[in-house]
């Protein structure tokens, strides 16, 4: 399993209860699903995650991603983000090129 895409769930926490193997997957895409929390290492487990859309959820702190030095593209839009401290870069991945935080209320 290389992408793993979840919509339309109701997801208000990951946790590990969803069982697949995360050091294989690439693209993890959880949107539209009322996702509240994502516990601070929770990607820490996903070594070749390129990609990771959060978008459309209800998300208001950013996870912990400078674990995953793959990680490219990342998709936080149309959540409830209000302050985001991109000072502190060590919730970002050096690898970063795409951040997308559009359509949240960020002061």
């Amino acid at each position: 399993l290389y992408y793993l895409t979840i919509k339309d769930c109701h997801i208000q926490k990951l946790t590990n209860s969803i069982k697949f193997d995360k050091e294989q997957i690439i693209e993890f895409h959880l949107v539209s699903s009322q996702l509240e929390l994502v516990p601070i290492n929770y990607f820490k487990g996903f070594p070749n995650l390129e990609w990771l859309n959060l978008s459309r959820n209800v998300l208001k702190q950013l996870p912990k991603l400078t674990t995953n030095l793959k990680l490219e593209l990342i998709d936080l839009s149309y959540n409830n983000f209000f302050n985001l401290e991109f000072s502190n870069a060590s919730y970002l991945p050096i690898s970063l090129k795409y951040l997308n935080i559009s359509h949240n209320d960020i002061k």
